[in-house]
């Protein structure tokens, strides 16, 4: 409000106090314009912006004396008066825009620069010393003039010290030469080598044992009594007789007697299957010739691994590098009584009593695979949706790599696991299919594995009891996975629903083929290594059947009397395969002689 509105407003309140002594009829009226006078005075302080006496100009201290004692309030807060108050934010997965509720509203008021040294530097007792009787100087400072303040605060100001570092250090960098590299060679004499023959039986192989066996515990009785006895000087003795030169050499005795335990005991085994071994090479049945296009098959090892006897075989490998090689995974179809253990064991011809290495899991083993460039390197999957990668050089049997919750974790069981060719960079990789729909591919890099999901099995057929709306949210449970031979990007899969899907890994927004094959869950596919064009399969149902690539009907049906349980192409022909029952039989066709019934049949259990 203006100033003569105000001087008015106040020359009205003396008169109304004047009029107080005159009249007493008055006086209620003087009081009640006084009231609203000083109300109305409050109301006009809020309106109008006061400043402070210093800062006030001439023109304001013409005002009457009582505005000069009153106590001004300035209040400052850290809230923005310009903030937004409709901010909104796109948001990708609603697909729409959302108010933010949070936004940042805060003002800096005061920004002083400072610094802060620790009083235990010495750095900080001079600077302490030199700002004291500033210090001094400045309650003497209100006294003089402000010229005379200006110049003393710039005085001071000169005479501060300019601190380069609070913690005393200096950077520092040099540049050395590079030392030369010279290359250096030497030559040995090669190690001496003798002939050593010797027949070899259980009973040898026994004292060998039994003498490694009292060695030990003679090094076990001298530790103790090195442990018991005093040492009259520990730090000499300590230094020269250390106990890990002993550890090592006795590492190193039992490194080399287990390596010759395993060639006495193959020698051994040799020995005792040589019959089979014989029958191996060189047996035929004089009962062929009697007989019109019909063979026989002769059983010839037993494998088996005494700490998986409770246990199912759930999966056979071949290794591709070792042909006398292979490998058994151990587990169990029973879902409701599962045991907290697997094993893969890998077996050889030349020792059938024992497996060559054993890998141990945290569940039972339900697939595996070797691969086929690098045999050291197996694959398998596990009943509670992992996929481990043993590597058969260390010593451990436990995996190298295993894949956990956070690191793409399948959430159901893993039914088949297939090595595939390096990537461009160089790094192992392979695939998995388990019944969460989903097929994935893994690669090892360093110490860890890495996934990316290739594919997902959307399900296909048509809901009777409810909303077909539903299939675009269900996936189909993936059951086998084949690669095409001559194709590294096209593979086959197998679903529960009975569907074969030929996709690729290049894109995986639509398949390239579909085959209605089974009506029950398919457990395994196969191409032809010989025709990559053909591919057979088996399901849990009777009939196995052959498809070629470009038809989604089956070429060939057949039909074996009993739930198959596994199928596979022979290695050496592109018209023969063999067929394994539940019931223990085994079929064996040849398309090449007889396209309707089987070639042998044989009883294996």
């Amino acid at each position: 409000m203006p100033p003569k509105k105000l001087s008015m407003i106040r020359e009205s309140g003396a008169k109304a106090k004047k009029s107080m002594g005159g009249r007493m009829d008055e006086d209620r009226q003087s009081h009640g314009i006084l009231e609203g006078i000083s109300s109305l005075h409050s109301w006009i302080k809020t309106q109008t912006m006061i400043r402070p006496t210093k800062l006030s100009t001439k023109k304001d201290s013409i005002a009457g004396d009582d505005e000069d004692d009153e106590d001004v309030v300035i209040s400052l807060s850290s809230g923005d008066p310009n903030k937004s108050l409709c901010k909104v934010r796109w948001n990708y997965g609603m697909r729409c825009f959302e108010p933010v509720s949070f936004v940042e509203s805060l003002l800096d008021h005061l920004d002083i620069e400072s610094q802060v040294i620790h009083q235990d530097f010495h750095e900080a007792t001079k600077y302490a010393g030199q700002t004291r009787p500033i210090q001094e100087s400045d309650k003497d400072k209100k006294n003089k003039k402000k010229r005379r303040d200006s110049e003393e605060s710039n005085s001071s100001d000169v005479g501060q010290p300019n601190l380069a570092n609070q913690f005393s250090y200096i950077e520092r960098a040099t540049q050395t030469p590079n030392s030369g590299f010279a290359s250096a060679e030497m030559q040995t004499d090669p190690p001496p080598r003798s002939n050593f023959c010797e027949t070899v039986n259980q009973w040898v192989i026994y004292e060998q044992y039994d003498k490694y066996e009292k060695l030990k515990e003679l090094e076990e009785d001298r530790d103790r009594d090195r442990e018991r006895a005093p040492d009259p000087k520990p730090g000499k003795k300590k230094h020269l007789y250390s106990s890990v030169p002993i550890d090592i050499a006795a590492q190193e005795t039992q490194r080399k007697m287990v390596r010759s335990a395993k060639v006495l005991e193959r020698m051994v085994n040799l020995n005792t299957y040589d019959d089979i071994a014989q029958d191996f090479r060189f047996w035929e049945d004089a009962c062929d010739e009697y007989k019109d296009n019909e063979g026989t098959l002769l059983p010839l090892w037993k494998f088996g691994f005494v700490r998986a006897e409770d246990l199912e075989v759930t999966c056979l490998c071949w290794n591709p590098k070792y042909s006398d090689l292979f490998a058994a995974g151990y587990g169990s179809f029973d879902f409701y009584n599962q045991r907290s253990f697997g094993f893969v064991c890998l077996f050889t011809l030349k020792n059938p009593s024992y497996p060559e290495f054993v890998c141990e899991a945290s569940c039972g083993i339900m697939c595996v695979d070797i691969h086929p460039e690098h045999p050291h390197m197996v694959v398998a999957g596990l009943h509670d949706g992992n996929v481990a990668v043993f590597n058969l050089q260390t010593k451990g049997r436990t995996p190298s790599y295993i894949s956990n919750a956070e690191n793409g974790k399948h959430q159901d069981i893993v039914w088949k696991v297939k090595w595939v060719k390096d990537n461009l960079d160089g790094y192992l990789n392979f695939y998995s299919v388990s019944g969460d729909g989903r097929v994935t591919n893994w690669t090892i890099v360093k110490a860890s594995l890495w996934y990316t999901d290739e594919l997902q099995i959307s399900f296909c057929k048509a809901l009777i009891n409810s909303d077909n709306s539903l299939n675009q949210h269900l996936l189909d449970s993936g059951r086998a996975i084949a690669f095409k031979p001559d194709e590294d990007t096209s593979f086959l899969v197998g679903t529960e629903e009975g569907l074969i899907y030929l996709a690729t890994t290049q894109y995986s927004s639509q398949y390239l083929m579909s085959y209605p094959a089974h009506s029950t869950p398919i457990y395994n596919l196969q191409w032809n290594p010989f025709i990559p064009q053909i591919f057979i399969t088996r399901a849990a149902e009777f009939v196995v059947k052959i498809f070629h690539k470009n038809s989604s009907k089956p070429i060939l049906r057949f039909d074996v009397g009993s739930q198959v349980g596994d199928v596979a192409w022979a290695p050496y022909s592109s018209t023969v395969f063999a067929v394994v029952t539940l019931e223990g039989k085994v079929y064996v066709y040849d398309l090449n002689i007889n396209k309707y019934q089987p070639i042998c049949v044989q009883a294996i259990v």
